[in-house]
């Protein structure tokens, strides 16, 4: 008999966590939502298959972005497609919680707001 390790999605644990760091540093231009908003950056939060929502007014945030993520992690690539009037950057690789946190604070730095996308809402 051979034990087979299944990963697990902690999606809940992540946005209590991830909300409460944010809290704790005194940021309060993110909100929570079960869609994705048209008008500011959002980001889920599956570590194992991150994806960041990008309006087209916002396109030239997607240089940024890629740029932070390449500097938290080396190996992690980006990939970018059009999807009705929304870039979805894609993310191949993984990020760790921190790096995770790291990546939403640096969205709301930069771009004055980050909506987290709650997959179980």
């Amino acid at each position: 008999m051979m034990i087979i390790l299944r990963e697990k999605n902690y999606s809940n644990l992540i946005l209590s966590r991830l909300t409460s760091d944010l809290d704790k540093n005194g940021y309060e231009d993110y909100d929570i939502c079960s869609s994705i908003p048209g008008d500011s950056i959002s980001i889920t939060t599956d570590l194992g298959n991150l994806k960041i929502y990008i309006p087209v007014d916002l396109e030239y945030s997607q240089y940024g972005i890629d740029d932070f993520i390449r500097s938290l992690a080396p190996f992690v690539r980006t990939s970018v497609m059009l999807d009705r009037n929304v870039f979805v950057m894609s993310l191949h690789g993984r990020l760790n919680e921190a790096q995770y946190t790291k990546l939403v604070k640096h969205i709301i730095d930069q771009e004055e707001f980050c909506t987290i996308i709650d997959e179980d809402e």
